[in-house]
């Protein structure tokens, strides 16, 4: 059949209606079908992708200390068509490549095959995007020709609940914004490595790369007792509560704290004195020489808890009181920064006891971030302090044989 160029455009419309009316309905959406680009090498290729998709697979492979995931296990899909009758392909085998190694699945009742993939998450506290995945299906016996088929996993949204989705099939390649998207064979392999790309190509902005992430503590709390009096000063006993979470950001670059659920952590801390001189502007070190303790998060319910043994052998008649704290990751899998940080306890009588603390503006100040070995140097001042009757030594008792002498008793 062929077709006029002389027939008028209103003829042709007409007729191409016409002939439309007579086609029998797709059973799946034609614009699925428009959306494919189809390559040179796929021109004569006779099933067509339909569908794509998947869903995570439970895992428990977690490194001992911190029970951080290292893989996600996926169960991923294609669903097929004949390209002809536009019919679902059912019980045929066809070969799936997956990078360098491949599998053979049948297609199930729906016309689906499925084969499970295990993506390596070796930045688990990096911050979440998607990694574009290229997977070649190669039609066997009747079936001929390839077809590629694109999926953007974000391993890091299934472990952090985000909400955001875990797999998507890019069709067009403007499902995922490129921004929060990691493309190319050799980057993603250098991703899920651990490493940013290279060989001269252009590194994404999305790369989870080994950068250091920034701990911070949320819920400190504290409790401290006296244990018992000493020769000089007196011996204390202080638990500290917390819970460490890591500065993450989401995919639209909001801040999301993530919680830290198992994991060691050295624990420095110092009781300060401050507001103290003539211009309330000079603190002192209450407890030069606690030496750090190590705790572990509690798994049920993502607290660190510790306890440091100290001696107190100064004390202040005025001023606040604060605690200088700096928490370090032990045997982290990951490069997690450590965390310094100034809390206020309260007025200098408030101590002993269990009681919340908040944490200072030092701490948040604006272009800077607190030096906990910093801050505790500007405390060395504690000789003027003395001589400024502000500061004083905790003397051990002493005690002295007293001689009466009696001349005479009077009465009355």
């Amino acid at each position: 059949m062929w077709i006029s160029k002389r027939v008028p455009l209103f003829t042709l419309f007409v007729l191409l209606v016409g002939l439309s009316s007579c086609w029998k309905a797709s059973p799946h959406d034609p614009s699925k079908l428009k959306a494919m680009n189809e390559s040179p090498e796929e021109q004569n290729t006779n099933f067509l992708v339909v569908s794509v998709g998947g869903s995570a697979l439970p895992t428990r492979e977690v490194t001992k200390d911190w029970k951080i995931p290292m893989a996600r296990y996926y169960d991923l899909y294609a669903c097929l068509i004949d390209r002809g009758s536009r019919n679902k392909i059912l019980g045929i085998q066809f070969k799936v490549k997956v990078d360098e190694t491949e599998v053979q699945p049948w297609t199930d009742e729906n016309g689906c095959l499925h084969w499970q993939e295990r993506i390596p998450v070796p930045n688990y506290y990096a911050d979440e995007n998607y990694l574009e995945l290229e997977r070649t299906i190669e039609g066997l016996g009747i079936y001929k020709g390839p077809r590629k088929v694109k999926i953007a996993v974000n391993p890091w949204a299934g472990f952090r609940k985000t909400g955001n989705p875990e797999i998507v099939w890019v069709k067009t390649g403007g499902e995922i914004p490129r921004e929060i998207k990691v493309v190319g064979k050799e980057e993603v392999r250098q991703a899920l490595a651990g490493k940013q790309a290279g060989g001269g190509q252009t590194p994404s902005s999305a790369s989870p790369s080994a950068a250091t992430k920034q701990l911070w503590m949320t819920n400190l709390s504290s409790y401290v007792k006296q244990i018992e009096e000493l020769d000089k000063g007196v011996a204390l006993e202080i638990h500290l509560a917390m819970k460490p979470v890591v500065k993450l950001r989401t995919l639209q670059g909001d801040p999301n704290p993530y919680p830290i659920k198992a994991g060691k952590f050295r624990v420095y801390a110092q009781i300060v004195a401050t507001n103290l001189g003539r211009n309330r502007d000079q603190s002192l070190i209450l407890t030069p020489d606690i030496p750090p303790s190590v705790g572990e998060v509690d798994e049920a319910d993502g607290t660190l808890r510790v306890f440091l043994n100290a001696q107190i052998t100064r004390r202040v008649a005025r001023g606040n009181l604060q605690l200088a704290l700096r928490v370090v990751p032990v045997n982290a899998p990951e490069e997690i920064e450590s965390f310094e940080g100034l809390y206020e306890v309260g007025h200098y009588t408030q101590l002993q006891g269990k009681q919340g603390l908040w944490v200072s503006p030092r701490t948040n100040a604006e272009g800077e971030r607190f030096s906990f070995d910093g801050f505790l140097k500007s405390t060395a001042n504690y000789e003027k302090l003395v001589e400024a009757h502000q500061a004083f030594k905790l003397e051990p008792f002493e005690f002295s044989t007293m001689h009466i002498k009696f001349e005479t008793i009077k009465p009355g």
